[in-house]
This record gives structure tokens, sequence and C-alpha cells, in this order.
């Protein structure tokens, strides 16, 4: 009988042993499981004593928004920069910009003023021509004299210049 009971103790030691080696090896897989999906530490750090960052524009800190160890994430606001120079160029290119809106304008209105000129021009060089076209026709008759088609000529020739004077004018102005 004694031999049953130490079969039966034997038996029963060798399962509980069985189950706390089962128990202990499930733990152990579990720790790893878990270290592997969500490690930690306790002495992280950065492998190095400073950190260059650089800014995507040049200017004066105007104000520093973190600390010293601080937790920083992507995107985060490190620093401010003096916007004051970056207003000032603002407000420069919006002067010049009006200022060559102003210059078009004029540029244009030059242009109209060219155009009338030419028109005028052109209508003085009618009537010219008509009128030395008259004068000429009467030379021979005797109706007019040789100085009043000579004047006539210089009209119709200073009128001509006059024409390509604001034709010229006209393309500088465009």
């Amino acid at each position: 009988m004694q031999s049953d009971k130490k079969k039966r103790l034997g038996r029963k030691q060798r399962l509980i042993i069985g189950a706390i080696v089962a128990v202990l090896a499930m733990g152990v897989g579990l720790y790893f499981y878990y270290s592997y999906y969500y490690p930690s530490t306790d002495d992280a750090y950065v492998n190095t004593n400073i950190a260059y960052i650089a800014p995507q524009v040049t200017g004066q800190v105007s104000e520093v928004v973190i600390t010293n160890h601080q937790v920083v994430k992507k995107g985060e606001v490190l620093f401010k920069i003096d916007p004051a120079p970056f207003i000032a160029s603002l407000n420069q290119a919006q002067a010049n910009l009006k200022v060559a809106e102003a210059t078009l304008i004029a540029d244009q209105d030059q242009v109209k003023v060219s155009q009338a000129n030419l028109t005028q021009a052109q209508a003085q060089l009618v009537l010219t021509q008509k009128q030395t076209k008259r004068t000429l026709d009467l030379l021979p008759q005797g109706y007019v004299s040789q100085n009043e088609a000579d004047q006539a000529t210089a009209n119709l020739k200073s009128a001509k210049a006059t024409v390509a004077g604001n034709q010229a004018s006209l393309i500088q102005a465009r």
C-alpha cells in the first residue's frame, strides 16, 4: 500500500511540477510577447548633446515656446520668429504693386493720347493734301504764285512728317 501511496504521491508531484513548469513557460512567453510589441526603458536618451534644427525662413527669434528636456512631436512649434521684417517686405511689395498699377494706367492713357494725336494728324494730312492739290492745279493757270505752291508743298511734307512722328509716338507708347 505504501508503494501505491508513493506512486500516487510521485504522480501527483509530477503533475504539479508539470503544471508549474507549463504556467512558468506561458508566463515567460507572455512577457516576451508583451515586451516585443510594447518596448519600454528607464534610461532612453538621444545620443547627442545638441540637436540642430532649421527654420523654413530666416529671422530673429522673438519667443521660445518649449523648455529644456521637453518632449516634442513632429510639426510642433518650437519658437516664433519676429514677423516685423516680413510685414515690412509685404508692405513694400504692395506699394510697388500700386506704383506699377498707376504706371500701367498712365501708359494706357498715353496710348490713348497718342492715338488721338495720330488721328488728328491724319485728318490734317488729308486736308493739307486736298489744299496742296488745288493749289498745284491752279499754278499752271497762273491763279496762284509759285510761292504759294511752294508753301503748300512744304505744308504737305510737314503734315506727312507729323503723321509719321505720331505713328512713332503711338508705337513707343504701346
